[in-house]
């Protein structure tokens, strides 16, 4: 694109790999499709011996809202987990374990527009959006869902798998930026707790019971020095090293967002079993190096952008059975008037990251009507914007 001819671009290389300007008239929503073709990926899976299928349909609200609770949530099966998990696995890491969800882009091989060049005229179609474990699934296979369709291609789609993202385990919790601290003190969470929370993750402790619990988490090999101290010179030294690791780490916190150790920020799927009910949820977060399942409790879950206060979604959390592989994400209902995330700044399940804390500090006791982020009715809309000029569009996404 940085040495092709405009006349090219726009007319060859562009539609070559997807019709992503068609019909629709929101400017924002072409560039979006097209920024898919230039997403980084962490890993590439081959689809070599997998099966795909397309197609598989969505769970709609009961309305004309046309929202969906499985909204760019597709599925996988447990070998195709274990195959995207050894893909994203680091060289000599053998005990990482293997991701619940994936975030993925499926699109067409990118390819330099030379001279004389011709472009393949084999049907095809790009998706977005994160696939889900499920166990019911037998060999290695994927299936994407309607709404995880983004752009129809003629270019023939590689056989091939991008992941963007993954589910993952957290050693130091989420972090709560300024839109949510500012809904939470609406909600009523008072100013000292939250500079309570503030001096805990800026100080060190002063007691030599609590240096020792936080060297246990924090710096292992220290601790197991300070433990296994013979003389009072190896325990100084074990102390000082520990004191240096903490006043490294604080002077790094002091630069960082408010972290919460009772907190993760997690993908978000939708339970395709259908037995959670509407205003609860399902979460099973890795716990020092354990997986547990949080039950009988509430947790407050917000996602960013966070601006109205029924932006934080408080849930009751519920342990169901049949989900306990689904580990390190946030697995909301298919039922109710509306889909949890979307009730969440408007939000959906194709790769959005959800705040989730169950903090007993941070989780409000006053209740808050979620915004209606309700999809605007294309009948009797008003004519649609101008559109910008192809030319235009090129520069932009050749820059």
């Amino acid at each position: 694109m940085y040495k092709g001819e405009r006349s090219k671009i726009w007319q060859e290389l562009l539609p070559s790999y997807g019709d992503f300007l068609g019909k629709e008239n929101n400017v924002a929503k072409k560039m979006k499709r097209l920024g898919l073709l230039f997403t980084d990926c962490r890993a590439i899976v081959s689809l070599n011996a997998v099966k795909v299928s397309s197609g598989l349909q969505d769970i709609c609200c009961n309305d004309k809202t046309n929202l969906k609770f499985t909204d760019g949530c597709g599925l996988m099966s447990p070998v195709f987990a274990e195959k995207a998990g050894k893909a994203l696995r680091p060289k000599r890491k053998s005990n990482v374990p293997v991701p619940s969800v994936i975030q993925i882009r499926h699109k067409v091989t990118l390819f330099l527009l030379l001279p004389g060049s011709s472009f393949s005229d084999n049907g095809g179609q790009g998706f977005k959006g994160v696939l889900m474990v499920d166990q019911s699934l037998e060999g290695c296979q994927i299936q994407f869902r309607k709404s995880m369709e983004k752009f129809k291609s003629t270019s023939k789609l590689a056989r091939e798998l991008g992941i963007v993202d993954c589910s993952r385990p957290s050693k130091n919790g989420a972090a709560l930026n300024k839109q949510i601290i500012m809904v939470l003190s609406e909600r009523g969470i008072s100013d000292d707790v939250l500079l309570w929370k503030q001096r805990q993750h800026l100080l060190a402790p002063c007691h030599p019971f609590l240096l020792l619990k936080w060297a246990l988490i924090n710096s292992p090999s220290t601790a197991v020095r300070m433990l296994s101290s013979r003389t009072n010179k190896e325990m100084d030294n074990a102390i000082t090293d520990t004191l240096h690791i903490m006043e490294n780490r604080r002077r790094k916190a002091a630069k960082e967002s408010l972290r919460v150790p009772l907190s993760r920020n997690v993908l978000g799927v939708a339970d395709i079993s259908g037995r959670l009910k509407y205003g609860q949820c399902f979460f099973r977060p890795t716990i020092t190096g354990t997986p547990r399942t949080l039950t009988n409790g509430k947790i407050a879950v917000a996602r960013n952008p966070c601006y109205y206060p029924g932006d934080v979604r408080v849930l009751e959390v519920v342990d169901i059975q049949g989900l306990s592989h689904l580990v390190d994400c946030i697995v909301f209902p298919v039922e109710g008037p509306r889909p949890h995330a979307h009730e969440m700044a408007g939000g959906d399940l194709d790769g959005d990251r959800f705040f989730v804390t169950w903090d007993p500090d941070l989780i409000p006791a006053s209740t808050c009507e979620p915004y209606p982020y309700d999809q605007p009715s294309k009948e009797g809309s008003d004519s649609p914007p101008p559109q910008p000029e192809p030319d235009d569009i090129a520069e932009v996404m050749a820059r």
